[in-house]
């Protein structure tokens, strides 16, 4: 979740750097914000992709456990 909340923040950073900058007091700028968004591509992806895969067999087992006290 902190993974989607810093992507959101930097992707907001590049197109609003008005809105962003001083709320961080300068701290956090475009070419930072720029780096940043790159960087974390990669395990963004990886993050989202694990959540689904394990979400999605959450659901299976639950829904085979389901059926099988409905028998």
């Amino acid at each position: 979740m902190a993974c989607t909340v810093f992507m959101i923040v930097s992707g907001l950073e590049i197109t609003e750097p008005g809105i962003i900058t001083p709320l961080t007091f300068g701290l956090y700028d475009k070419f930072i914000s720029i780096r940043n968004h790159s960087f974390l591509w990669g395990p963004f992806c990886i993050l989202c992709t694990l959540h689904i895969w394990l979400t999605r067999k959450q659901l299976i087992q639950k829904r085979s456990e389901r059926k099988s006290t409905d028998n």
